[in-house]
């Protein structure tokens, strides 16, 4: 037996100036166009909270204006958050990509022993910060309590997109959706 091949018996051997190189290298190339292009049509939304039901509620409720605004060549991917972690909302965040994320701001725990409501608020403001500025993502915040109508102006200043107090009018929130998928998606005019 001999390593060598031998063209007579039907082996085929390219050599590096063939059209199959070129046509191979233009296949990659499409391949990984076609991949980038299916990644650029997903909104991906992490959502921070630790209250499930309310994640279901936000996931549909981003669903249907997304699906309404850009039809169905968009694909949804929502990865919503339902432990009250702020580590795993913050490796979440490192380990994916996201589009927009979405911070109930008094349902995000944070590491210590004993539990402040002040402290706990002033730490999410500084994780909208975070996320503001090492992702460049639009960040939609939104709180219960204090009632203090200051606190829109402070997650404002500390980076968020758009800032809410619970309860919240929908069409006010919707807005805020439509306005933050406009930020992603380039006008096609």
């Amino acid at each position: 037996m001999s390593d060598k091949l031998n063209p007579n018996k039907g082996e085929l051997i390219p050599s590096r100036t063939s059209s199959l190189v070129r046509k191979k290298s233009g296949l990659i190339k499409r391949g990984l166009e076609l991949t980038h292009e299916l990644k650029r049509r997903q909104i991906r939304i992490l959502i921070g909270n630790c209250d499930e039901g309310f994640n279901e509620i936000i996931s549909e409720y981003f669903s249907r204006i997304i699906q309404r605004k850009l039809g169905s060549e968009f694909a949804l991917r929502i990865m919503s958050m339902s432990t009250p972690r702020c580590q795993e909302l913050l490796k979440l965040a490192e380990d994916h990509v996201f589009d927009i994320f979405f911070l109930f701001l008094n349902n995000i725990r944070f590491p210590s022993d004993n539990y402040a409501a002040d402290k706990s608020l002033e730490k999410s403001l500084q994780l909208v910060t975070h996320l503001r500025t090492t992702y460049r993502k639009p960040v939609i915040a939104l709180y219960g309590w204090p009632r203090d109508p200051s606190l829109v102006a402070k997650a404002k200043l500390a980076g968020a997109s758009f800032a809410f107090q619970a309860p919240t009018k929908s069409k006010e929130l919707e807005e805020a959706i439509e306005r933050c998928l406009d930020m992603l998606i380039p006008s096609q005019n």
